[in-house]
């Protein structure tokens, strides 16, 4: 079993996230760390580095969606001659890339859950 809390505690470090945001990362975490111990090859798995890394990494990028679906935030702001852009999509596209690369260092733990025919 993937400790939810280890992965909650590398996933606030990761993605520099604030106290606010705390209970919904660790919602997020917990969901995460019941579905990946599902996929691991043998449980004593669940407490390898790579495996909380990846699941941390599946939580954030998890996070920075379901940021995208509910934030109110401004796109960018422009007073005089100064104008700040906020891009909520470059998070999650660093996020996705993490989450790709961190699974693919867990492979080896993890159940391969791909879906293929091989013989019609």
């Amino acid at each position: 079993m993937i400790d939810a809390q280890a992965v909650f505690e590398l996933m606030m470090t990761l993605g520099g996230l604030s106290e606010e945001q705390k209970d919904k990362a660790l919602e997020i975490c917990e969901i995460a760390a019941d579905e990946m111990s599902n996929q691991l090859t043998d449980s004593a798995f669940g407490n390898e580095k790579a495996v909380i890394y990846a699941c941390a990494a599946v939580s954030l990028y998890r996070y920075h969606l379901s940021e995208g679906l509910s934030d109110d935030d401004y796109e960018s702001l422009k007073a005089g001659d100064i104008t700040v852009k906020r891009s909520p999509s470059l998070k999650l596209e660093i996020a996705e890339n993490l989450k790709d690369t961190a699974l693919s260092a867990a492979a080896r733990y993890l159940n391969d859950m791909s879906f293929a025919f091989k013989v019609v």
